[in-house]
């Protein structure tokens, strides 16, 4: 317990007092060279200009693996399926958007978007109450949505059988012979994994 608070804590303040020193000294440094070698007339460096972005200055580019090969997955899945329209509850919304320019996608979720492309449409809805009708869904996914349903941080409300609830309302709507594509941690230390349902429902 104490070590997962520790944990979370730690990720919530990334407050880094050596490596904030380091990084504001290169910046200076490095503006400083920039201004000195600046001839380029169309572009006035000015210091009401600066925003200084101190964390970029990384050996590798940051991903965040769990998302990026999740969402990797869901992308060759749809795009085997190729239907007409597939339905997504809560995934990462600029992952849809690029996969919607090969399949049209309706996302929906509790939080509007406030960015729109004409092949990605948005649906208000929640998961526990999802605005389709029993047995209606050709394709849908659900990528790291459920596990957090019932712990209130994305609005919800608070309910500890949230994840099996969510579960049931995309079972609810997934036609017979339909497709869901689902990912949930699948062990005790939270380690994600895809889990595809051909046929949620299981039937022939």
């Amino acid at each position: 317990m104490r070590e997962s608070l520790y944990l979370a804590l730690s990720d919530f303040f990334r407050f880094r007092p050596l490596k904030s020193v380091k990084s504001l000294y290169w910046f200076v440094s490095d503006f400083r060279q920039y201004r000195l070698q600046s001839k380029n007339q169309n572009f006035k460096v000015s210091t009401s200009d600066l925003r200084p972005c101190l964390l970029d200055k990384t050996a590798s580019t940051p991903v965040e693996p769990t998302y990026f090969h999740q969402m990797c997955w869901t992308a060759e899945k749809v795009f085997e399926l190729r239907p007409a329209r597939h339905v997504d509850v809560g995934s990462h919304v600029a992952s849809l958007g690029i996969m919607s320019k090969l399949v049209p996608i309706e996302f929906v979720d509790i939080r509007p978007i406030n960015v729109s492309v004409p092949s990605l449409t948005f649906k208000a809805g929640t998961i526990l109450d999802l605005p389709y009708g029993d047995n209606s869904l050709e394709s849908i996914s659900s990528i790291c949505v459920i596990e957090h349903i019932g712990l209130g941080r994305y609005g919800d409300p608070i309910d500890p059988f949230g994840s099996e609830k969510a579960a049931y309302e995309l079972e609810r709507i997934t036609r017979v012979g339909g497709h869901l594509i689902l990912t949930v941690p699948i062990d005790s230390v939270s380690i994600q994994k895809s889990t595809y349902y051909p046929s949620l429902l299981n039937v022939n």
